[in-house]
């Protein structure tokens, strides 16, 4: 599957958060450097294209800003049986890019932020984990852009 530019860009803010909070000392804007490096050196090869770069920053920057009240927002959304610490690492990436995305930037269509995290989602997990993202992106939506 080819992506765009911008869904690049959601998937390598997925990875950079990923990163980020695998090891905390990775310095944030070498992280950013490196894994548009890694971008470029694949080229046009695989559907692996060059993600936005001004989202891309964007979004990294939002997540890493904002990561405390995103979480509250993740943790509000979860049944009491879940914590957050329970999420696995590249689903709470996944769902704190999503939220940032729906939460600060206004300008991006509701259901364009649903529709591509769903689809990173499911580049990783079953059904069940992309119906879950859906889901909590769907309520937020309901409660930050109504």
């Amino acid at each position: 599957m080819r992506l765009s530019n911008k869904s690049s860009a959601r998937l390598a803010s997925v990875q950079h958060i990923y990163a980020m909070e695998i090891d905390q000392n990775f310095d944030q804007k070498k992280l950013q450097k490196d894994l548009l490096s890694y971008y470029k050196s694949q080229g046009d090869s695989d559907g692996i294209i060059m993600p936005h770069k001004e989202l891309f920053s964007k979004l990294t920057s939002l997540v890493m800003a904002e990561k405390s009240t995103i979480d509250d927002i993740i943790i509000k959304y979860l049944t009491k049986d879940w914590t957050i610490d329970k999420l696995n690492l590249v689903l709470k990436s996944i769902l704190r890019c999503g939220i940032a995305e729906m939460i600060y930037m206004k300008e991006v269509p509701t259901k364009v932020i649903i529709n591509e995290y769903a689809t990173i989602a499911g580049s990783f997990f079953d059904s069940k984990e992309t119906g879950f993202v859906n889901s909590i992106l769907d309520k937020i939506s309901l409660e930050f852009r109504e």
